[in-house]
């Protein structure tokens, strides 16, 4: 009677970063760190 229980196939998800590009990131260039340093 179980088996039939959980047979039944899970709905499909999306997962959150399809098409979003994944590994590190490039590092910041020295603009964007002064325009950090000038805000903080």
């Amino acid at each position: 009677m179980q088996d039939q229980v959980n047979a039944t196939p899970a709905p499909k998800r999306v997962p959150w970063n399809k098409g979003k590009l994944t590994g590190a990131k490039p590092p910041l260039r020295p603009k964007h760190v002064w325009s950090i340093r000038t805000k903080l």
